[in-house]
C-alpha cells in the first residue's frame, strides 16, 4: 500500500500551494480527479491579484500572494506567473467604502493612489461617472497555468506525486482520525490529509461544519478592442460589481453576478453564460464605462467560487477530526490568495504563528454565521440572505 505523509485533495492553485509548501519537508501526494492539474476553478479566474478588499483577512493573503509574485522562486525560472498591469478600484455610491483598505495598504508599504482623471491612467474609464477611483501602480494580472506550473516542478523536485484522473471517494477514517483516503484504486495511507477541493471540498467534512457553498459567477469577453492593451491596468468598480480587464486584444468583462448552486455531480464545473448575465453586464457597463457599452461579446463561461458562510478562507486542522486539514472556500480570490494559503498551512502544520496572519480569523472551528449575505446581481446594494444549511 502506498503511503504518504501528507495527501492533498484537489488539484488546483490552493491544492498545489499547500503541496509545494509541504514537499520541503513531507512526503506529499496530490490527488485530482480530473486528467490534468488546474482544470476547475484555477482555470476560470480573471487572474488579477486583488489587494484592496474590505475584508483583512483577504488583503493580507493577497499582499503576502502578491510579493511572492514579484520575485518567484527558481521553480518559476523561464515562467511568467504574473505581470505588473496596475488597477483601479472605482466606487459608484459609496467613496469612502475603500478608505480602511488604501490607508492598510500604505502602512504595508503598497502605493496607493486617489485619481481625479482615472482616464489618464485607465482610458477605458474615459466618461465614467463613477464617484471615487483608487489607483494601485503596482497590482498584478497573474497566469494561474504558470503558476501551476511551479508548482509542480517545485513538489516533484521535492520527491512529491501527482496522482491525476483519482477521484477521491471519501476519507479513511480509523480510531477517531484520518488515515488517508479511498479511491477507486483502493486505500491511500497518508498522517495527514488535506483537503483543497474547491466546490467538492463539503463531501469531504467530517461533521456538521464547515460547510461550503459554490457560487456560480459570469465573465464574458468583447470582440477587438483598440484599448485593450497588455499594461492597461484592469478595472473593477466596487461596491456596484463589475470589472473589465485587458486579454489580447479584447476585455475580460464580469457583472460579478453571484449565483448559489448545489455542488456538480460530475468532475466539471465550468458552464455557459445565461442571456440575463449578459444583459446584466450591459446594463452596469452602460452605467458606469460607456466605451463599452456598444461592446459585442465573442464569448464567455461561468466558473464556480466557493464560499463559508462569513465569506472567509478555511485554513487550518480540523478541529474534530485529528489528521485532517483544510485550505478550502477561497470564494473569488483563490489565484490572489493561493501562494499565501500554503505558507499559511505549513506554518499550522510546524505549530508555528502565522506571522502576518490572525489563524483564529480562517481557523476551521470559528463559529460561523447561520445566515449569510449573497449579492445576485453584484451589487452591494441588492442582497439577499440565505440561511446555511
Amino acid at each position: 500500500m502506498e503511503r504518504s505523509d501528507v495527501i492533498v485533495i484537489g488539484g488546483g492553485l490552493a491544492g498545489f500551494a499547500a503541496a509545494w509548501h509541504l514537499s520541503e519537508h513531507h512526503k506529499v501526494t496530490v490527488f485530482e480527479q480530473n486528467a490534468s492539474p488546474g482544470l476547475q476553478a484555477s482555470a476560470q479566474n480573471a487572474g488579477m491579484i486583488r489587494l484592496m478588499d474590505e475584508d483583512p483577512v483577504n488583503r493580507a493573503l493577497a499582499l503576502r500572494t502578491q510579493r511572492f509574485f514579484t520575485q518567484p522562486p527558481q521553480d518559476w525560472d523561464g515562467l511568467t506567473p504574473s505581470r505588473e498591469t496596475g488597477a483601479v478600484l472605482s466606487l459608484a455610491h459609496d467613496k469612502f467604502a475603500l478608505h480602511d483598505a488604501a490607508a492598510w495598504l500604505r502602512a504595508a508599504g503598497i502605493p496607493v493612489e486617489m485619481l481625479t482623471q482615472p482616464e489618464e491612467v485607465a482610458p477605458i474609464l474615459r466618461g465614467t461617472r463613477l464617484q471615487c477611483h483608487w489607483y494601485l501602480k503596482t497590482a498584478r494580472i497573474a497566469s494561474p497555468t504558470d503558476i501551476l506550473k511551479g508548482f509542480v516542478q517545485g513538489l516533484t523536485r521535492n520527491g512529491g506525486k501527482i496522482r491525476c484522473a483519482r477521484k477521491v471517494q471519501q476519507l479513511w477514517v480509523e480510531d477517531g482520525r484520518v488515515q488517508g483516503v479511498v479511491t477507486a484504486q483502493g486505500h491511500h495511507a497518508a498522517d495527514n490529509v488535506v483537503v483543497a477541493a474547491g466546490a467538492w471540498s463539503g463531501h469531504f467534512s467530517a461533521h456538521d461544519a464547515p460547510r461550503f457553498y459554490p457560487i456560480r459567477r459570469t465573465i464574458l469577453r468583447t470582440e477587438a478592442h483598440e484599448l485593450a492593451q497588455p499594461q492597461h491596468p484592469w478595472c473593477w468598480v466596487h461596491d456596484v460589481g463589475c470589472y473589465v480587464r485587458p486579454d489580447n486584444g479584447v476585455w475580460q468583462a464580469s457583472p460579478c453576478d453571484e449565483q448559489l448552486v448545489a455542488v456538480p455531480e460530475e468532475e466539471h464545473s465550468a458552464g455557459e453564460p445565461e442571456e440575463c448575465a449578459r444583459e446584466l453586464l450591459r446594463s452596469k457597463l452602460t452605467a458606469w464605462i460607456p466605451l463599452l457599452q456598444d461592446a459585442r461579446f465573442s464569448d464567455g463561461w461561468t466558473g464556480l467560487r466557493t464560499f463559508a458562510t462569513d465569506r472567509r478562507p478555511v485554513l487550518g486542522p480540523d478541529p474534530k477530526m485529528p489528521g485532517l486539514w483544510w485550505a478550502a472556500a477561497l470564494g473569488g480570490f483563490g489565484v490572489s490568495t493561493a501562494y499565501a494559503v500554503g505558507e499559511a498551512l505549513a506554518y499550522q502544520f510546524r505549530g508555528e504563528p502565522t506571522p502576518w496572519l490572525d489563524q483564529v480569523g480562517t481557523h476551521p472551528g470559528r463559529e460561523y454565521p447561520s445566515r449569510w449575505v449573497i449579492y445576485p446581481t453584484g451589487d452591494h446594494n441588492n442582497a439577499t440572505v440565505a440561511n446555511a444549511g
